[in-house]
């Protein structure tokens, strides 16, 4: 966890919207928990990246739907300089 404070101290305007994605995911996918993970692009260097990691246990087709539904919806609507700082990974 060292690794996510350290990189939100570095960019504390993600702090806001990191609170807020649990209630839109909710919106989504009602059976759900979130992980953080700071990992490094290993294609640019230099390059670190807040993973938001999504478990559950809905179908994988239904998953990913929704999941396209809410980045459709509402992950596009937030500004690029919030979106290049965080990915979110699907795990079912």
């Amino acid at each position: 966890m060292t690794k996510v404070l350290h990189f939100l101290e570095k960019h504390p305007f993600l702090i806001s919207r990191l609170l807020s994605i649990p209630d839109n995911i909710r919106n989504y996918i009602s059976d759900f928990q979130l992980s953080l993970e700071v990992l490094a692009d290993p294609e640019i260097n230099d390059y670190l990246q807040l993973f938001i990691s999504i478990y559950t246990q809905v179908d994988l087709k239904e998953a990913i739907d929704k999941l396209d539904q809410f980045e459709e919806e509402w992950w596009l609507q937030i500004s690029y300089e919030v979106r290049k700082l965080i990915a979110k990974l699907l795990r079912i």
